[in-house]
């Protein structure tokens, strides 16, 4: 993850400015830029989870049988990002299905409508 995104993401989700967060001068900046992640990464997966994302699927223990071969996961993204860009980018390629975009931003899936379009 793209840490300008996380620290844009967790200063949005508590409602300070993001200069706050990365304050030089306050204790523990790693401390929070930590914490701020692992918000982040659980607001990620459960939006995920709740357009439907196997979420299992990325972790090492848990791999699905079978991958899906029409759908891909976008990283490192800007926070700046929005889902119409994306379908913009990946229509060159095709028809995009659909574009799963958490507002995290730190990721998101996209889901081409066909085998051969995903490949491109």
């Amino acid at each position: 993850m793209r840490p300008d995104t996380v620290a844009d993401a967790a200063a949005k989700a508590h409602d300070m400015k993001k200069s706050d967060l990365l304050d030089m001068e306050a204790e523990s900046m790693a401390v929070r830029m930590s914490l701020a992640e692992t918000l982040v990464i659980e607001r990620t997966k459960q939006k995920l989870a709740e357009e439907g994302v196997n979420v299992a699927a990325f972790t090492v223990e848990v791999k699905p049988k079978e991958r899906s071969r029409t759908v891909m996961l976008v990283k490192n993204l800007p926070y700046s990002v929005e889902a119409g860009e994306i379908v913009e980018l990946f229509a060159r390629f095709g028809d995009v299905g659909r574009v799963v975009l958490p507002e995290t931003k730190t990721m998101g899936i996209v889901e081409m409508i066909s085998e051969g379009e995903a490949k491109r």
